[in-house]
């Protein structure tokens, strides 16, 4: 025979076993994550390590080398200064998105999330 299990009657116990229910999956789908009452808050800033300092840098420094380019090619009509500014402009598209996953790389793990730091 197969055993049976116990019917939660009343409003109170229906709710006490779901949220058992819920809490036995989430423990077990998310070994790592940490509840919300423990959660730190998020920090989202681009100078939290060495390595996104160093990538801000650099896209600053290459959008600054960029518009400085093509005023000059502007300037004195040169299709070559022109052009490598075009390029330099998908360089910097390329150092955002860069940015942009250092930056969430080390944003901390929650229950949505459980990767991180």
């Amino acid at each position: 025979p197969v055993p049976s299990r116990a019917v939660a009657t009343s409003p109170k116990a229906m709710l006490d076993s779901a949220l058992t229910l819920r809490r036995s999956s989430q423990s077990s789908l998310l070994p790592f994550a940490r509840p919300l009452k423990d959660r730190k808050p998020r920090k989202r800033t681009l100078l939290i390590s060495r390595e996104s300092r160093s990538l801000a840098a650099f896209l600053i420094l290459n959008l600054l080398l960029m518009f400085l380019e093509a005023v000059v090619g502007l300037h004195e009509n040169s299709l070559a200064l022109i052009s490598d500014a075009g390029h330099m402009l998908f360089d910097c598209i390329a150092v955002a998105i860069g940015l942009y996953g250092a930056v969430l790389a080390r944003l901390p793990r929650d229950e949505r999330f459980p990767f991180g730091q």
